[in-house]
């Protein structure tokens, strides 16, 4: 009896001070120095006016407004930290958003500072019912990306994306990874945020953890029990690959290269959708230029603004296979002229969330105010897809 009452007083004291290590360590790492991080509500709505083209193999362009394809009329939202991000307790107005998916509640969105003068970390806003409640900052180097973004239901996985875009050329071997954090990690520094009222959280230097891949993963989706991560190309198609998540170390997953799939050009992100009738559908956002034509009046050469829809035909029989799939995006359904400069797709239910960086202030004076979007949307993927 004695025993047992030492064993239940030997955890109950572990449990506490567990308790009271992250209490302590929460308000170390909390932040309410600075301004607070602008929440993203202004009225820059002319890019849901922009006139986008469906182009559809052997049928007449369609033309309809970009607000056409939203989910519902008022279905687009304001992109946290545009004018001001807090970073640790300083203040930021280079914050440039990339990716955007879901964890539960909340809708998780990415951003790195442009700025490289700032030395600012990249971070995370953390929404819920699309109104901000927490940044997080990144324990990762600075210079990292955070081009994509997603969740598989254990862990939050960030795209590293370390190549050279202007020229496509590869990184070490060593910066080829993705990153990951525990969902547990990531409610609590929201919690702790929105419990102390902090203005941002900066996860710990110890949960800067990361998987070894052999591309450098610029973003990522996960689909069907598995991660995708593909490679950014601005010239010409490239690969995306397709990983087994092993969880049975929980703080040290692992990943196994299952299959591949070609992506188009400039492909910034992806996602999969099955409609009603249960055709499945390959969606890509391409994004490459800020403008069509260069302050010089001439065209550039490798421009993009699109949404792609595909129909793959060997999925299933492809997932039959144990390694080595080989999958094809298949035909193209058809291709959507959208507003410039689109991120990171994440779906959710019938609708699929977009994302622009094109309101950011690296590129604010660069994009006309009638493109420019300061919004991520949610769109209606029956829309998207439709071809009649």
């Amino acid at each position: 009896m004695k025993k047992r009452i030492s064993r239940v007083m030997f955890v109950l004291c572990t449990l506490f001070m567990c308790i009271v290590g992250f209490a302590n360590q929460a308000a170390a790492e909390t932040h309410s120095t600075g301004t607070p991080t602008s929440s993203g509500v202004t009225n820059e709505n002319q890019f849901l006016n922009y006139k986008c083209v469906k182009t559809i193999p052997n049928r007449n362009p369609i033309v309809k407004k970009f607000s056409y394809y939203l989910r519902t009329s008022s279905s687009y939202y304001g992109i946290p930290g545009l004018v001001n991000t807090n970073v640790a307790g300083k203040n930021c107005d280079y914050m440039t958003p990339q990716g955007i998916c879901h964890m539960d509640d909340y809708t998780i969105i990415s951003a790195y500072c442009a700025n490289e003068k700032h030395n600012h970390k990249p971070v995370l806003y953390a929404l819920k019912n699309n109104k901000l409640i927490a940044t997080l900052v990144l324990p990762y180097d600075r210079n990292m990306h955070a081009g994509g973004v997603t969740y598989d239901g254990t862990y939050l996985w960030i795209a590293n994306g370390a190549t050279n875009y202007d020229t496509n050329c590869n990184p070490d071997a060593s910066e080829k990874r993705i990153y990951y954090l525990q969902k547990s990690v990531v409610i609590a520094a929201i919690n702790a945020c929105v419990e102390r009222k902090a203005y941002s959280f900066s996860i710990p230097s110890t949960e800067a953890r990361y998987v070894s891949l052999s591309i450098d993963p610029a973003f990522c989706s996960y689909y069907d029990g598995h991660l995708w991560c593909g490679k950014f190309n601005s010239y010409e198609p490239d690969e995306m690959g397709q990983y087994i998540v092993d969880k049975s170390v929980i703080i040290r997953p692992k990943l196994t290269l299952v299959g591949s799939m070609q992506v188009p050009r400039a492909t910034q992100g992806v996602t999969f959708y099955k409609n009603s009738s249960g055709k499945l559908h390959f969606i890509t956002s391409n994004s490459w230029c800020r403008t069509e034509y260069g302050v010089d009046g001439n065209r550039n050469k490798y421009f993009e603004h699109s949404l792609i829809v595909y129909a793959p035909t060997d999925y299933s029989s492809q997932m039959k296979k144990s390694t080595n799939r080989n999958f094809h995006k298949g035909s193209r359904i058809c291709d959507i002229t959208i507003p410039n400069m689109s991120e990171g797709i994440s779906p959710k239910g019938f609708g699929m969330f977009i994302i622009f960086e094109s309101a950011a202030q690296k590129y604010y004076e660069y994009v006309d105010k009638s493109i420019r979007s300061d919004k991520y949307c949610e769109l209606s993927l029956a829309k998207v897809c439709e071809v009649k």
